[in-house]
């Protein structure tokens, strides 16, 4: 976003991730004791395979970040709070779940916030919001404070508006349409 000498989305801003992914964390269940967001950890690191393929990013570059400590009810961490003001792009990885989210509604609400501060400082548009399915989510379901951010379900193809990236993810019979997904999601992220 601003980068130290005031220009959005310079391509050399050092030390910027492409993006940030937020999700809905899952609670334990069950006495398995397995990561309930095992999928969605891959999906992240699919993705910034995919960006450091089709980047000049240097080895050892922040790519993306993903907060995996963070569990229901614990305070907004340092961490969290400094990758939120640094990310390029924000990722929404949408799911019934994420819009019950306290946690999800503020990062989406702190990274809007950075927008319209942009936009009043630069006087120009800038749209870096990407939204991504997690699971199938009715246009109806959507709650108001995002309706206006652009979901792109056709590009992205019928599979996808069907079952978002999770159902790609555990279904290996649609292991292709997930891998080809994930590089179209990678672009746009790269793009924007």
């Amino acid at each position: 976003m601003d980068t130290p000498d005031g220009e959005w989305g310079q391509a050399s801003a050092e030390g910027q991730p492409y993006f940030f992914l937020s999700y809905a964390h899952t609670p334990p269940w069950g006495s398995g004791g397995g990561d309930p967001d095992h999928w969605v950890h891959q999906l992240y690191r699919d993705l910034c395979n995919h960006i450091m393929a089709l980047t000049d990013l240097p080895a050892g570059a922040e790519v993306g970040f993903i907060d995996r400590e963070m569990g229901s009810g614990v305070g907004w961490p340092r961490k969290l709070s400094e990758n939120l003001a640094r990310c390029r792009v924000f990722v929404p990885l949408l799911s019934p779940r994420y819009f019950t989210s306290e946690m999800c509604g503020r990062e989406l609400y702190a990274f809007n916030e950075r927008l319209l501060h942009a936009r009043a400082v630069g006087g120009r548009e800038v749209s870096a919001i990407v939204p991504a399915l997690w699971t199938r989510v009715d246009f109806h379901q959507l709650p108001d404070s995002i309706r206006h951010i652009h979901l792109d379900r056709t590009t992205f193809g019928d599979r996808y508006a069907t079952n978002g990236f999770y159902g790609l993810i555990k279904l290996s019979r649609l292991r292709d349409e997930y891998e080809e997904t994930v590089l179209t999601l990678a672009q746009r992220i790269v793009q924007v």
